[in-house]
């Protein structure tokens, strides 16, 4: 008797023209109960066995759930349908690793996107979570971004986020009351975090951000040396620092951020420079990228101070309090 999952799977993958659908496995649940990541194994007409990962978007039956939460929950999967719709194939035709789409269905609020399985593409991988990364697996990490915000240089996208990564105010208004006693105690306040938050959605140089850019959202590829990316549900466009400042701060082990955050920096420019023609280039100086890093970290620690804190806390608090001192906002 076929499990309640295994229907599910065999119906979405169905649907994108696979047959013969086996090994159907959960991997996980998705945050905050609104769906489920399965892998399963499929062929379609007389082809080889292909490997799949399914991400089943069913939200909970909230119908009369109209808070900041849940919407921008049920925006964010649209949002990852249209990366891997209209980017995913630019990005891999460039170099940059991220799930080949197979295929999206939907019903209802319901969306699946089936997805080739990337360890079956590319090989074995580690998964690094936490303030975890160590200076090789920083700059393979960096490297990547570099290559991801390169190859979007300028471009907005329709049907992304406009203002893209997870944390940004746009759309987490409701936690400005939560503001806790370490951010209110400079002086910071609910005029501040939108002074702030308009300062850095007015930054120039601006191209299309992963937007969760954590250590856990990266595939570390071992005979590659190469990395993959997945999770694109905040992508959108922004300053690539969004990205950084997320990186650096809360997937770095805290020893290296401290003590080599400059040269890691400078190291995601030079690669990013590589990228970008020599216009685009000239325009974004280290200085120029170092100011709005600086910016985006002072954004990230808002976000921690109404949501909670994680990461290189003790850095990023500091370097918060750098910035606001520097600029007497």
């Amino acid at each position: 008797m076929l499990t309640a999952s295994t229907q599910a799977v065999q119906t979405i993958v169905g649907q994108v023209g696979f047959t013969h659908v086996t090994d159907v496995t959960v991997i996980q649940s998705l945050w905050a109960g609104y769906g489920k990541l399965y892998s399963c194994a499929a062929k379609r007409r007389d082809d080889e066995t292909a490997h799949l990962v399914v991400k089943h978007f069913a939200p909970p039956l909230r119908a009369s759930d109209d808070s900041e939460d849940h919407l921008r929950k049920m925006r964010s999967y649209e949002v990852e349908s249209a990366f891997y719709e209209k980017l995913s194939a630019k990005m891999i035709d460039r170099g940059c690793i991220v799930p080949e789409l197979v295929g999206c269905t939907r019903e209802g609020q319901s969306i699946a996107l089936v997805m080739r399985d990337l360890g079956a593409q590319y090989g074995s991988f580690t998964v690094r979570r936490g303030n975890c990364m160590d200076m090789d697996e920083a700059k393979q990490l960096l490297r990547y971004l570099a290559r991801f915000h390169g190859i979007n240089w300028g471009q907005s996208v329709e049907g992304l986020w406009p203002e893209g990564s997870f944390w940004q105010l746009g759309t987490r208004m409701d936690e400005l009351q939560y503001l806790d006693t370490s951010w209110k105690r400079y002086g910071l306040d609910r005029d501040m975090a939108l002074r702030i938050h308009e300062l850095v959605t007015s930054l120039p140089h601006r191209t299309i951000v992963h937007g969760d850019a954590k250590a856990a959202n990266f595939f570390w590829f071992d005979e590659r040396g190469d990395v993959g990316g997945y999770d694109l549900q905040y992508v959108g466009g922004a300053s690539p620092m969004r990205d950084i400042a997320y990186t650096l701060g809360c997937s770095l082990q805290e020893h290296l951020i401290e003590r080599h955050e400059e040269a890691l920096l400078r190291f995601y420019h030079g690669e990013l420079l590589s990228h970008l023609s020599q216009k685009d280039a000239a325009g974004f100086t280290f200085e120029t990228m170092q100011d709005a890093y600086d910016l985006c970290v002072a954004d990230l620690v808002r976000f921690m101070c109404g949501s909670r804190w994680w990461g290189n806390t003790d850095y990023l608090e500091m370097k918060a309090k750098s910035w606001l001192k520097a600029h007497a906002v």
